[in-house]
C-alpha cells in the first residue's frame, strides 16, 4: 500500500512538471483574452456618457468680450488645472496640460458665444477628461452667473480623429459648428 500511494504521489508530480509548461501558455492567453474582452464590454458602456459629457456646450449669451471675461474669471478659479492654450481657447489638464482643449466661437444666429470642447484627447484607448471638462462647465456657468450673464447648454458630436500613438487618438467635433 505504501508502495502504491508512493508510485501515485511520484506520477502526479511528474504529470505537473511535464503538464504545467504545456498548459500555462494556453491558459495565460485564455486569461488575456477575458480580461481584453471585459475591458472592452466596460468601456463601451462607459462611452456614449463620457462623449456626451465631453459634447456639452455652454451657451454664453453676451458678445465675445464678455464671454472671454467669463472664462478668464473660470480659469482663475482652477489655475492648477486650466489656462490659456498655446493656439488659442483654453486647455484643460487631465494627465498633460492640453488633453482637453476648449474654443469659444459665437453663433451666428443668435450673436451668443459658445464655448465648447475643441479637441480632447484618448489615454489607454478610451477618451480622458470628462471630470474636468465638467467642473469647467460649471465653474464657467457660475463665473457667469456671478456676472449676471445668462447661459444655457447645448451639444456637440465626436469621431476619433488622428492617431497619437499605438493605443491613443485625439476625437475633434464631428460638425463644424455646435448646436445650441
Amino acid at each position: 500500500m505504501d508502495n502504491i500511494g508512493i508510485i501515485l504521489l511520484a506520477v502526479l508530480i511528474l504529470v505537473m512538471l511535464i503538464g504545467w509548461p504545456i498548459a500555462r501558455p494556453f491558459l495565460k492567453r485564455r486569461a488575456n483574452a477575458a480580461g481584453r474582452e471585459a475591458g472592452e464590454k466596460y468601456a463601451a458602456g462607459k462611452l456614449p456618457g463620457v462623449l456626451e459629457a465631453l459634447g456639452r456646450t455652454v451657451v454664453i449669451h453676451a458678445d465675445e468680450a464678455a464671454a472671454h471675461h467669463v472664462v478668464d474669471a473660470a480659469v482663475a478659479t482652477m489655475p492648477r488645472k486650466a489656462g490659456a492654450h498655446v493656439g488659442g481657447g483654453w486647455a484643460i489638464k487631465w494627465v498633460e496640460k492640453d488633453d482637453v482643449v476648449a474654443q469659444l466661437t459665437t453663433e451666428p444666429s443668435s450673436g451668443a458665444s459658445v464655448l465648447s470642447v475643441s479637441r480632447f484627447r484618448d489615454y489607454l484607448g478610451f477618451p480622458q477628461g470628462a471630470k474636468e471638462w465638467t467642473a469647467f462647465a460649471r465653474a464657467v456657468e457660475q463665473a457667469a452667473a456671478a456676472s449676471g450673464i445668462a447661459v444655457s447648454t447645448g451639444s456637440v458630436t465626436f469621431a476619433r480623429g488622428a492617431r497619437v500613438d499605438d493605443k491613443n487618438w485625439v476625437w475633434a467635433p464631428v460638425a463644424g459648428h455646435p448646436s445650441v
